[in-house]
This record gives C-alpha cells, sequence and structure tokens, in this order.
C-alpha cells in the first residue's frame, strides 16, 4: 500500500500538469523581434563522354563510330530576409540560376546532332508591412520582378532560337489585423510535456515562462547555422541550459531526458500554426513583355495587367491539438494586351473571381495529423465586359490527408481530393458543361519482421 500512494501521487500530478498545458492559449503567443538574412550560392557541373569505334569483318577494312558526349554546368544563388517587429512583417526572397548543356551525337544507325542550351532567369519578390497603432493598420508594399533569357542553337542545322522575358509588378494596399506565427509556442508546449511523460521534470512553468521558453525557441530556428550538425549541438545546449536554469530539470540528467529532449526538438514543430485576423485590400499594376527570335520569323507579346483584391483571413488554434483556418476573397484581373506578334496570350481581359476557404487540422502528437480542407470559388470571364452572364463558372475542392501513427510497425496514411467544375452557371440558356475528378490514396505499412 505504501507503494501504491505515491504512485496514484504521480498519475494525479501527470494529469493535471499535462491539463494545464493543454489549456495555454497558442493565440497569445507573439514573436519576438527577429531579423535574419540568408544567401546560398551553389555551383554544379557533370557530364558524360562516349567513344567507340566497330570495324568490319570484311576485307574492305570498313568500320563506324559513335560519340555521345554531353556536359552540362550551372549556377545558382538564393537569398532571403525575414524580419518580424511590433511595426514590420517583412519577407524578401530573390532566386537566380544559369544553366547551359551541350549535346553531341554521332551514330551509325541515326542523323546526327550537335545542340546547346543556355538558360538564365532571376526574380525578386518583397512583401512588407508596416502596423500603426493599437488596432494594428496597416500599409503594405508587395514589389515582384521576373527576367529571364534562353536560348537554343542547332549546329547542325546551323538555326538558333533565343527567347526573352520580362515581368513586374508592384501591388500597393492597406488593412487592418495580423497574423502571427505561433508554432514555436506548441513546440515549448510539447517538449516540456514530453519531459513530464518521462518523469524528468521536477516542476511545471507558468504561461508567461512557457511563452518565455518559446520566444527562445523562435530566436534560435532564425539564427543563421551553416553547420545543421553543430546547429543542433547548440540549440540543445541552450535548451538544457534554461531548463536546468528554471529549475525544470537537474544540470546532470540521464539518457531518458536527452532522448526525449532531442526527440521533440527535432520534430516537434511539422506543421505551421498561427493566429490573428486581418482584412487587407491591395492593388496591383504589372507589366509583361516576351520577345522570341528564330530563323523563320519574330514574335512578341506585351501587356500591362491591373489586380485588385479585398482579402479576409482568420486564423485560429482552436487548442494545442486543433487548428482552423479560414479565407474569404474576391478579386479582379484588367489585361490589356499592348502588342501580339505571332504570340498569343489566350487571356481573356476582364477576369473576376469570388472564393472561400476552410481548413481544419488535428494534431494529437507529434506523429499522427490529420487535415480537412475546402475551397469554393465563382469566376467569370470576358473580353468585352466586366461580367458576362454567358461565361460564369464555378469549382469545389475537397482535399483531405491523414496519417495515423498506430504502432511502431503498422502506420496508415490516405488522402483524398475532389474537384467539380462547372461551366455556363446562371444561364438557363447555354448548356451547363461538368467536369468531376475524385483522386485517392491509402497506403497500410506493416513492418512483419
Amino acid at each position: 500500500m505504501k507503494r501504491i500512494y505515491p504512485f496514484i501521487a504521480f498519475l494525479f500530478f501527470s494529469y493535471f500538469s499535462f491539463a494545464q498545458y493543454e489549456n495555454f492559449d497558442l493565440s497569445k503567443y507573439k514573436l519576438p523581434e527577429i531579423k535574419r538574412h540568408q544567401l546560398d550560392f551553389d555551383f554544379n557541373t557533370n557530364g558524360s563522354f562516349q567513344n567507340s569505334t566497330y570495324y568490319y569483318d570484311n576485307d574492305m577494312g570498313e568500320k563506324s563510330e559513335r560519340e555521345d558526349n554531353r556536359v552540362f554546368g550551372g549556377g545558382e544563388f538564393g537569398y532571403s530576409f525575414y524580419q518580424n517587429t511590433d511595426k514590420f512583417q517583412i519577407v524578401g526572397s530573390a532566386q537566380s540560376y544559369l544553366n547551359y548543356s551541350k549535346n553531341k551525337n554521332k551514330n551509325y544507325y541515326s542523323v546526327d546532332t550537335e545542340k546547346s542550351d543556355l538558360t538564365s532567369n532571376i526574380s525578386a519578390s518583397y512583401d512588407f508591412k508596416y502596423f500603426m497603432g493599437e488596432k494594428q493598420w496597416f500599409l503594405t508594399a508587395v514589389p515582384y520582378s521576373y527576367v529571364g533569357y534562353y536560348k537554343r542553337k542547332d549546329f547542325e542545322n546551323d538555326t538558333e532560337s533565343i527567347s526573352k522575358r520580362f515581368s513586374g509588378d508592384l501591388g500597393i494596399g492597406a488593412g487592418i489585423g495580423r497574423i502571427e506565427r505561433v508554432q514555436d509556442y506548441r513546440h515549448g508546449i510539447l517538449l516540456l510535456q514530453e519531459l513530464e511523460k518521462r518523469g524528468v521534470a521536477k516542476r511545471e512553468l507558468s504561461e508567461a515562462e512557457v511563452q518565455t521558453f518559446s520566444a527562445l525557441i523562435s530566436e534560435l530556428k532564425n539564427k543563421r547555422v551553416f553547420d545543421s550538425r553543430k546547429r543542433k549541438q547548440k540549440d540543445l545546449e541552450t535548451i538544457h541550459e534554461f531548463l536546468s536554469e528554471e529549475g525544470v530539470v537537474d544540470d546532470v540528467m540521464d539518457m531518458n531526458y536527452f532522448v526525449g529532449l532531442e526527440d521533440i526538438w527535432v520534430f516537434g514543430a511539422l506543421q505551421t500554426r498561427e493566429s490573428g485576423k486581418q482584412l487587407q485590400l491591395t492593388f496591383t499594376p504589372g507589366y509583361t513583355i516576351n520577345r522570341g527570335t528564330n530563323d523563320v520569323d519574330d514574335s512578341k507579346l506585351e501587356y500591362v495587367q491591373i489586380t485588385s483584391s479585398v482579402k479576409y483571413g482568420i486564423r485560429k488554434p482552436v487548442s494545442i491539438k486543433w487548428q482552423t483556418n479560414y479565407n474569404f476573397g474576391v478579386e479582379y484581373h484588367y489585361t490589356d494586351k499592348l502588342t501580339e506578334e505571332n504570340y498569343s496570350l489566350g487571356a481573356s481581359k476582364h477576369y473576376s473571381f469570388v472564393f472561400t476557404n476552410a481548413e481544419i487540422g488535428f494534431y494529437p502528437n507529434t506523429r499522427t495529423r490529420f487535415s480537412l480542407q475546402g475551397t469554393f470559388n465563382i469566376s467569370n470571364s470576358s473580353n468585352d465586359s466586366l461580367f458576362n452572364d454567358e461565361r460564369y463558372s464555378s469549382r469545389f475542392v475537397l482535399n483531405s490527408s491523414a496519417y495515423y501513427y498506430i504502432s511502431e510497425r503498422l502506420r496508415l496514411q490516405g488522402s483524398l481530393i475532389l474537384i467539380a467544375d462547372r461551366n455556363g452557371i446562371f444561364n438557363d440558356e447555354v448548356k451547363n458543361s461538368k467536369n468531376n475528378n475524385i483522386n485517392y490514396n491509402l497506403t497500410l505499412n506493416y513492418a512483419i519482421f
């Protein structure tokens, strides 16, 4: 009986400790001030060279030669910038790559060929929000640009084709509300729950202390470190130091503690969790030009496009395990062709649509997950007027996915996607064409031994 009482007390303590963390409100978490730059450059090259000669078994000494030479080389860089403060939310990125390939084929049973391809592009985007006042009014600017170049040369036929593209736009707007990333708060809670489950936690943390712990996690994740192995070592050392100073764990712990710490640190924040509401109005003028040249003719396509949108988003972390997201919006695109020579844009002058989207996610632990998402929109396209009674269409998409970790040997994974398209709606004189598409996947993995 003396052994039973401590055991019951331990179960009672564990239950209410877990219940305390389960009741923490993820929406109360605010990201600390974070500023991160990241620039990576990559260069690669590969190739193959093959040469063979075949001599015929006859008196004339005939022979056939075969060559198949391929060389490829390229380089790319990627830059990203992220900043989060009380006044700013900024996400910037730039990408560029340059690839060159050359193929030479000389074969006794096919036509000889020798071709080269050169492809390059650069793109950059910048999503800027500036917040004002307690109600979180904000101004936003979203510039985007793209430059692309492609060249193909056929040496055997002495032909060459070149295409160039430039596209740029600038979105400007305003709105109210703010959406925060809160998955680091959940990450901290899961880590503390794991330590309690393993029986190594010496005390509970208050809600304010857990928020401080989560802010440390956010800072660690946004540090630029070049060696992933050294990064994990430093992160775990910092987390252990915090837990020791706060009296959650002893300064020296057994392997059971470190195994749990490492497992949740790596796998405890695989899902994105957000919180907040935001209404945004955006006006985006843009310009695009495509040019192409070859030995037959030249082509050119030049147009401007103006996009206006009103969007409202809700991110609601119902609990540590449940997440709901909602989106509503209206968009209008106006496209005006300036030049169209041997090149077809194939787009309507007026295109508008209204959409709604809802998603629910269930994440009971770090292994099992379930999500269900539904989207419905109604669109109208026309070359003559803003709204054309004959050109309304609708689309409904239902997307669900699940991964269920039953045991170490047994896992179940599946997905279901349903798409229903309807054209010519709201007009009885037009035949309502429709298209339904259902895709599913179900995988049961069982390890016998």
